[in-house]
């Protein structure tokens, strides 16, 4: 049986592409091998007849997917849950009156208005803009068919703090995107991330300035965060390079020539950078969180990410590891395994 799916996002999502963006965009690709039609929805108006399921990406930006709650059609929702909490705490001491005064869903509201307002965005739907972030999560949460997380850590953190009626379903990413390249030499320490202060990068530069070790950062910064990227590059030591925004197939090549990847985010949801640079061979540095523990076992060297002692520590312990973990990591990660279990769950909905 073909399928007509309409997978929505944030609206941002081709303009300032992340990893939820080659999450949905590699969930189309899987399912179309399947022989489904699947279509990204752009904001322009949709017939409920076209469509025999919606998949939303991304349950923090609600403010999409409410518009396309009118349609009636069965919803589900992958997470890519993301807690800015601890970091947005840090970050200003106006932010943090706000999130100890109003929670951190108000922040996320007023974050949303102040793009409308910049016209960066569309205006959301009545339903957000008189409810709230929360109410709007919830009201999502009220009438998606099921929930699907890349963990179960995941799963039992959003379990936590919002109202959840069945338990989410766990379904792993894939590496099929990213091009396999021969190297006979690696060497240096590697961090791919979009500038912003929940990568922290910026404590990544302090455990690394002036030391022996070559680092690499790739990424840009959204407009909202032009002031971090530019105090990183302040704080930098000669040896450390800032190469911008890569494609995927360079970011093929620099993962092949680094020894170690090291992202000291204070919140991963999928672990997606991470996953690709165990695919390609580089040991990795991630935060001692309970999604990552879960993700990668004992493959992965863990770092406190708030002290730049630890960062260090986790990177020479990265630098002597000389096992490779990129068969296990390929077998374990599949888009073309994800899609399977995705149409089953379509399959269930529909049936039921």
């Amino acid at each position: 049986m073909s399928l007509r799916i309409l997978f929505s996002s944030r609206p941002n999502y081709k303009t300032q592409p992340g990893g939820d963006t080659l999450h949905m965009e590699q969930s189309a690709l899987a399912l179309e091998k399947l022989g489904h039609t699947v279509k990204i929805w752009a904001g322009e108006k949709v017939n409920k007849q076209e469509y025999d399921l919606i998949h939303h990406f991304n349950l923090g930006r609600p403010a999409q997917a409410l518009k396309l709650l009118s349609l009636e059609t069965p919803m589900l929702i992958s997470t890519i849950y993301v807690d800015y909490q601890k970091h947005e705490e840090k970050s200003s001491p106006f932010r943090r009156f706000l999130i100890r005064g109003l929670g951190s869903d108000a922040l996320e509201y007023l974050k949303l208005m102040a793009r409308a307002l910049r016209q960066k965005e569309d205006w959301p739907s009545w339903y957000y803009l008189f409810n709230g972030h929360r109410a709007s999560i919830e009201k999502l949460i009220q009438k998606s068919s099921l929930l699907i997380t890349a963990s179960e850590a995941e799963a039992g953190l959003l379990q936590e703090k919002y109202p959840i009626r069945q338990k989410p379903k766990c379904l792993k990413l894939g590496v099929e995107h990213l091009k396999i390249v021969d190297t006979k030499v690696r060497e240096g320490l590697l961090c791919i991330a979009r500038f912003e202060p929940l990568k922290n990068q910026l404590n990544l530069i302090e455990a690394l300035k002036n030391s022996d070790y070559r680092l690499s950062l790739v990424g840009e910064a959204s407009s909202n965060h032009q002031d971090y990227l530019k105090f990183c590059q302040s704080r930098a030591s000669k040896n450390m390079q800032f190469l911008g925004r890569v494609s995927i197939d360079q970011c093929a090549e620099l993962y092949a020539q680094a020894k170690v990847h090291v992202l000291p985010s204070y919140y991963e949801s999928t672990g997606l950078v991470s996953i690709e640079a165990l695919a390609s061979g580089c040991q990795i540095v991630v935060n001692d969180h309970p999604i990552q523990r879960e993700l990668f076992q004992d493959r992965a060297h863990y770092c406190q990410v708030e002290d730049p002692n630890s960062i260090l520590q986790a990177v020479e312990q990265a630098l002597a590891d000389t096992r490779d973990h990129q068969a296990w990591l390929r077998s374990e990660f599949s888009w073309e395994k994800s899609a399977q279990k995705l149409e089953q769950f379509y399959m269930d909905i529909l049936s039921s």
